[in-house]
């Protein structure tokens, strides 16, 4: 993401939304997470 380090400390996003708005929510989440491609494994944890 632009050649930048990642801070040492974790960072998040929350999407928030009305009661039974999940399915919303759910495909604004994979679509910022498709979009931005900032998910990253912390260091020190075992693949899957």
């Amino acid at each position: 993401m632009g050649g930048k380090d990642t801070p040492d400390y974790p960072l998040g996003a929350s999407f928030t939304g009305r009661a039974w708005s999940e399915a919303t929510l759910l495909r604004l989440a994979y679509a910022f997470e498709q979009g931005t491609q900032a998910q990253r494994t912390s260091p020190g944890v075992p693949a899957l």
